[in-house]
């Protein structure tokens, strides 16, 4: 295919030693060639930035920026300043491209005209076994009319794709023209945020679903398995972001409600679990913790949108009525019970 234009290709890095030759190694072998790689090490303490600069003498089409830490965010928008291509892909440091990733994306975007190619998601282990996807059917989306803008955001927060930056290719010129940056004062939701900020409704999205981005998910050392104080309130501002965004595009509907405020209660419900069994905290520090969180607002209003049948109901009915001690008691009881089970087998 015509590869005239430029890729630029940004990697935010911290601390990815066990993963970035593989990272590297799969955007340097893609098959659309017209590439510069901007790696932004974000002051990594291992040896990150050092795998990243002998790789670069191998490839003069790798650039390796060292920053003093600033998260990902900050990463990202230092990349998107250096950044000189046509393009802009994003990745992350611990995943890998499939061979004609690149080549797809820019291929679909030319060819159908189109200001955003969003692909399909699917998540892997080490071992490479698939075991989760999001995804939709290949569609070119007009938004000038209200009927396409709103089915297509729909379905795009529904299957989780308008989520992330990783599975896009956007045009530098309108993230420019458009001041589109990602918030560095957030650390839950804010690639959202900058896709929110990109779309406009006079853009024509495309969805290929011939190539997926695999994210690797390393469940050895899950951030997701500890309560998080402040994830909750991430969620809060992100489901916030939403319901603003589509009343400003006039696309507000009960099916929209229902979709986010089903998603945030997934945060409440796993958080409370999560709080439950944290062992590092006293009994009653948790109890202190769960009976603010049930009492929670915005967990009332979700209450109205819960699909029956979906959760367990005993769970709803605790977390309804505040009972913060029997379902201690209870999560308690299922802990001594796997330990038991465990010492019996």
């Amino acid at each position: 295919m015509k590869q005239s234009e430029l890729v630029s290709v940004i990697v935010p890095v911290y601390n990815s030693e066990k993963y970035l030759e593989q990272c590297l190694g799969s955007i340097r072998n893609q098959s659309y060639t017209n590439l510069e790689i901007i790696v932004i090490d974000d002051g990594s303490t291992d040896n990150s930035l050092s795998i990243c600069t002998q790789l670069a003498e191998k490839d003069n089409r790798l650039r390796v920026c060292s920053i003093p830490n600033g998260g990902v965010s900050n990463a990202r928008n230092q990349g998107i300043e250096k950044a000189t291509g046509t393009y802009i892909q994003f990745v992350d440091s611990d995943d890998y491209l499939p061979q004609i990733y690149i080549a797809t994306l820019v291929a679909v975007l030319e060819a159908q005209n189109a200001d955003l190619a969003i692909c399909c998601i699917k998540t892997v282990d080490f071992k490479g076994v698939e075991y989760e996807y999001w995804c939709m059917d290949n569609v070119r989306i007009p938004l000038v009319s209200a009927e396409h803008y709103i089915e297509t955001l729909y379905s795009l927060i529904k299957t989780f794709l308008l989520f992330g930056p990783v599975n896009k290719l956007y045009k530098k010129q309108m993230i420019d023209a458009r001041n589109v940056r990602f918030k560095t004062d957030i650390s839950y939701g804010e690639d959202l945020i900058f896709n929110l900020d990109y779309i406009k409704k006079e853009d024509v999205l495309v969805v290929e679903n011939s190539v997926y981005y695999p994210y690797l998910q390393d469940n050895t050392v899950s951030l997701s398995k500890k309560p998080d104080p402040n994830k909750i309130e991430y969620a809060k501002e992100v489901h916030h972001k939403l319901i603003t965004f589509l009343e400003s595009v006039n696309c507000r509907q009960e099916r929209f409600d229902e979709l986010l405020y089903q998603r945030l209660f997934d945060y409440y419900y796993n958080q409370s679990f999560l709080i439950a069994n944290d062992s590092s905290g006293s009994f009653w520090k948790r109890y202190r913790h769960l009976k603010k969180l049930f009492k929670d607002k915005i967990l009332r209003e979700s209450y109205t949108y819960i699909p029956d049948g979906y959760y367990a109901s005993w769970i709803i009915t605790i977390m309804k009525n505040n009972w913060v001690l029997p379902f201690l008691i209870a999560m308690s009881l299922q802990k001594y019970k796997r330990e038991q089970l465990k010492k019996v087998g």
